[in-house]
């Protein structure tokens, strides 16, 4: 076509040179524009043959770098994140190679990614848990958010506040506490969140009465197991601890009452610092005698 296409061309112009007729120049006129029009067309055609042949090309060659550019997004933002917690922490600078380091290897452990594990890590930093159990601590958060559907924000929440209320020295201890609370929940009907929701209002109240986080964890887990609503069940249990706690300095209607459950506060106070547990199932067992107007 291209020779055809330079052959009328030249004749045409050959043709102006030679001053032939004008119905002859007319003829190859048309002639040249019907082979222009052939021509544009067939380059046209050509051009999206060979785009049809490079769209699978263009497609892997796109597909490409798209799978390239998740990687190296997850990396930039992983190093965002791990700023954050360095800016929290105190961690030298082969210290924080070594966490980052052992951050991205937890990913193989625990459901969670590693922009994940490093947003657990910054909020636990804040929350005042200690660099040499940060580690440890963020496994936990994202163990226990996977295992009782809670967020991490939650889980972490809730480790952080079991380990203060109950003076727990190390993550591990944290760790065989949720063991408990989760054994305990399983066999007496009720939730993990519903027991450790009981545990954060009266950790603290319990320690009067000498009742440890087992011991707690025990009563949690039997009153939310009837049905009883987690904030009432730690309403009931504070307003119980209370009285019992301050039983020397109770009322004379106060006193009265305990007097006719044929109990002596001050043999109550010591029992109380000898076995605690002991003692309130004791209490709450004479109560059991009482009719529900005399209880109250």
């Amino acid at each position: 076509l291209n020779k055809a296409f330079n052959s009328v061309k030249d004749s045409y112009q050959t043709g102006l040179k030679l001053n032939l007729p004008k119905a002859q120049l007319d003829e190859v006129k048309n002639k040249l524009k019907e082979a222009t029009k052939a021509k544009v067309k067939l380059d046209i055609d050509e051009a999206t043959a060979k785009i049809d042949k490079m769209k699978l090309k263009i497609v892997a060659a796109v597909g490409a770098l798209a799978v390239l550019r998740a990687p190296v997004k997850t990396a930039i933002d992983f190093e965002k994140a791990m700023v954050d917690v360095k800016k929290v922490t105190n961690f030298s600078a082969d210290e924080f190679k070594h966490f980052s380091n052992e951050i991205i290897a937890l990913t193989r452990e625990v459901p969670k990614s590693m922009n994940e594990l490093a947003s657990i890590s910054f909020e636990g930093a804040k929350l005042g848990i200690a660099q040499e159990q940060l580690l440890d601590y963020t496994k936990l958060v994202a163990q226990m958010a996977n295992a009782f559907e809670m967020s991490t924000s939650e889980a972490g929440s809730n480790i952080a506040n079991l380990k203060n209320v109950f003076k727990l020295k190390d993550i591990k201890e944290v760790e065989k506490l949720g063991d408990y609370i989760n054994y305990i929940a399983d066999t007496s009907n009720t939730s993990v969140p519903k027991v450790i929701s009981v545990l954060n209002d009266v950790g603290a109240a319990g320690e009067m009465l000498n009742l440890n986080a087992q011991n707690l964890v025990n009563l949690g887990g039997a009153m939310t197991s009837l049905s009883i609503p987690a904030n009432e069940a730690s309403t009931s249990m504070s307003k119980i601890f209370s009285v019992l706690a301050g039983a020397k300095k109770a009322t004379s209607s106060a006193k009265w009452a305990f007097k006719e459950l044929g109990i002596d506060v001050e043999d109550m106070q010591s029992a109380f610092e000898k076995d605690g547990e002991g003692t309130l199932i004791k209490f709450l067992e004479k109560l059991k005698g009482l009719d529900r107007f005399k209880r109250a």
